[in-house]
């Protein structure tokens, strides 16, 4: 199962009762948090409930509660069931099969989460029960539902009598398409249950047998499951933005992520793309075909509205487990989902990738950038430990100053590759040894400000751009300090970051140990980092920050959401400043950015995905510039050259001005391949070769993508201009001008 990996902690000791005694006399005095253990034998112990005999749901109606020139929307009064009816592509799109009695994989519980628009995982503080709850069961059946139309479409109420919960759900009516939404501060819990999930409308798009189509998810680029799978053991599952780092304990960008809060649906007569407008910091994408739980292929969100954490507890031969939840409060109000139907009846996902940058374009202030044929990521120092009488000490290692900057860029300029962006990394002291930066400060071996400035401004004038990276979340252990900046884990420790190594499934304990900033001191810190870098006229370029969520569990702490505001007030900060690069942008970095970096082109296919398709890159082509990791720093350069021609990325190299021998056993070893000297030549060539193609397309949008034969993929933009890759040969074409 393609699911996020959360952390376990052994807390050793032979007395078990004790621990367990122990571990909730310190909850109580946090008072932050609730203990629920589980079965040692599974993940979770969970209470499928029994079949209700009695069954209050109303006879209701099918009642038209919203229509427009393209769309009507009628829902039932009784169940609360709903469909939406396109008069343009004459497409009926239903939140649960009709026929949902009849399917023969699905038994129980799951049976009824077929006929269920909502579905809740739960747990009762006063027993420690864990339960899964579905909306039909526990409300409709129980006369517990009250169904009332709005001026745009309706609203349902669910009283779900058992748990002593309520839960609204609105469904709205827009000229393309529908909002579904869930008003979390609204959500009443008036007994001792607790709901820590939500899955909204899991059924909505549901294609069963007979159908052909595919789903569409944000697996990295994006990933296409295809509808004729069946009976797979792998369901998919995707935190959007990324693990919470706040209970993994890691940021590392070995495993894939979902960095746009979108999922879609193709099937016969039409699709729609599903698009996560709120509370997507708290959210995920959920998919799985015919033969798992029941008889559909299914494509949904779900949020997390209560982050916990598993712990082990006790002597390696008598473990039990506990679950350890966050405090009640639920800190944001509201998750919604708009989901935008498609024109035609035949759907693909460059058509849903294009749909999402309307999106983008219509609901922030982005207007198109032009593109740089190649970004140069230039490193200025790393440390290095060195001897010094005998004493082992930790040393700044120059590798390319500001003087050997401008060496490059004129170097590179008299060889005609003279549209290129820089970024500068690790030229200012704190970057380079990993502490907490709060003030811009040059490292006196790269040279002075005014030489870094004298760099910017000659490049600014000749129209390249030059970022400067500043890191203000990550940063080591600086001692005392970590009590005051660093965020904590759920059971109130310092939040502490590791290395992984996915290859053994732990953690590297030799490696240095990492903190992230509170996220209450990021604006202040970032406010002051602003003003003291005023004076250059230099981009700013973010990397943690721009593609990684986390929870910070101190107790004034706001939760996940608070993280997520906070960065995002940085980033407008940064922009109004000037311009912003991204590495690996999520979503809400994207739409600040003047460039993104070293989006990952994986080949892989995970679970129930059949293949990676290019979403991201067709989504922001034309609007904001993006590139792959470096072709450099990346095994085949050929193959990397190929996929920016395929995607319209540019190209993307890193170096060092010095000998990359220097780079052995430093904080930077893994530029290892970033010698200037031996890969100058390389670089000019891939970059005439990628010229003409930038040339021709620079702010045009990709219009069509596909796969013609197997290793050949066929790209088409806006304007005509055609390209053609064939992996197999490796080799391209470019076809068309411009008039």
């Amino acid at each position: 199962m393609t699911t996020t990996k959360r952390n376990d902690k052994t807390l050793g000791g032979e007395a078990l009762k004790n621990r367990f005694l122990i571990i909730i006399f310190i909850l109580a005095m946090l008072g932050v948090t609730y203990a629920v253990p589980v079965n040692a034998d599974n993940d979770f112990s969970f209470d499928f409930g029994e079949t209700v005999s009695q069954n209050n749901e109303k006879e209701g109606e099918d009642t038209l509660a919203a229509e427009n020139e393209r769309f009507s929307l009628t829902v039932n009064t009784g169940n609360g069931t709903f469909s939406v009816y396109d008069k343009q592509t004459l497409k009926k799109w239903d939140s649960n099969p009709a026929n949902w009695q009849e399917d023969t994989v699905a038994n129980g519980l799951f049976k009824t989460d077929l006929h269920s628009q909502l579905l809740f995982y739960c747990y009762d503080s006063a027993t420690d029960q864990m339960s899964n709850v579905n909306s039909y069961n526990s409300a409709v059946k129980k006369g517990g539902i009250d169904v009332r139309i709005t001026e745009s479409g309706f609203v349902t109420e669910y009283d779900l009598k058992t748990e002593e919960i309520k839960v609204k759900l609105a469904v709205s009516l827009t000229n393309d398409g529908i909002i579904a939404s869930i008003p979390t501060a609204d959500i009443r819990e008036t007994g001792s249950f607790r709901i820590y999930e939500m899955k909204l409308l899991p059924l909505f798009g549901a294609a069963g047998a007979g159908q052909e189509g595919f789903l569409f998810v944000p697996e990295g680029r994006g990933g296409i499951i295809d509808y004729g799978q069946r009976a797979v053991k792998d369901t998919y599952y995707r935190q959007i933005y990324g693990e919470d780092a706040g209970l993994t304990n890691r940021i590392d960008r070995d495993s894939e992520q979902a960095y746009l809060p979108v999922f879609g649906v193709s099937q016969s007569g039409g699709g729609f793309l599903g698009i996560v407008t709120k509370g997507d910091e708290s959210g995920a994408v959920n998919a799985g075909v015919r033969g798992q739980d029941n008889d559909y292929c299914t494509v949904y969100p779900s949020f997390s509205i209560r982050k916990y954490k598993k712990y082990s507890v006790g002597a390696s031969y008598a473990q039990k487990e506990m679950n350890i939840f966050q405090k009640e409060t639920i800190h944001f109000p509201e998750c919604a989902v708009y989901y935008r139907f498609s024109d035609s009846r035949d759907s693909s996902y460059p058509e849903m990738a294009r749909s999402y940058s309307d999106y983008l374009k219509e609901n922030h202030d982005i207007k198109s950038k032009a593109s740089p044929v190649a970004v140069v990521e230039l490193l200025g120092a790393a440390t290095k430990i060195k001897s010094f009488a005998g004493i082992p000490l930790t040393a700044v290692e120059p590798l390319t100053t500001f003087g050997e900057c401008q060496k490059i860029a004129d170097e590179l300029k008299d060889a005609g590759a003279d549209n290129i962006s820089f970024i500068l990394n690790g030229i200012t002291n704190s970057t380079i040894k990993g502490k907490l930066e709060v003030e811009f400060g040059v490292s006196k071996k790269l040279g002075s400000k005014k030489q870094l400035s004298s760099f910017i401004d000659g490049q600014k004038s000749e129209n390249r751009d030059v970022y400067i990276e500043y890191e203000p979340i990550v940063f080591k252990n600086n001692g005392i300090g970590v009590f005051f900046n660093a965020s904590k884990e759920i059971l109130g420790q310092i939040l502490e970051i590791k290395k992984w190594h996915p290859g053994i499934g732990d953690f590297d304990k030799d490696a240095p140990v990492n903190n992230l900033l509170k996220p209450g001191k990021l604006v202040v810190n970032g406010e002051k980092y602003l003003k003291s870098i005023k004076g250059l006229d230099s981009g700013i370029m973010y990397d943690y920050l721009s593609r990684g969520l986390y929870t910070d569990f101190s107790a004034k702490s706001k939760g996940i959401a608070q993280t997520q505001e906070n960065i995002q007030r940085i980033l407008q900060l940064s922009a109004d400043r000037g311009k912003v690069a991204s590495r690996g942008a999520n979503a809400y970095a994207a739409v600040y950015s003047d460039l993104i970096v070293d989006l990952r082109y994986k080949t892989g296919t995970p679970g129930i995905v059949t293949k990676q398709v290019p979403f991201y890159e067709i989504a922001m082509s034309g609007l904001i510039p993006y590139s792959y990791t470096s072709l450099n720093m990346d095994g085949n350069q050929t193959l990397n050259f190929l996929r920016a021609v395929e995607t319209g990325a540019a190209l993307k190299y890193s170096f060092v001005y010095r000998s990359a021998e220097k780079l052995i056993d430093s904080s930077k070893s893994d530029w290892y391949a970033s010698d200037y000297g031996f890969f100058k030549d390389a670089f000019v060539s891939r970059y005439k070769e990628l010229e003409k193609l930038r040339e021709l397309t620079n702010g045009v949008r990709i219009a069509a993508h596909r796969e013609t034969a197997s290793g050949i993929f066929e790209t088409v933009y806006e304007n005509g201009i055609r390209t053609v890759v064939d992996y197999n040969t490796e080799s391209y074409v470019i076809e068309g001008e411009i008039e």
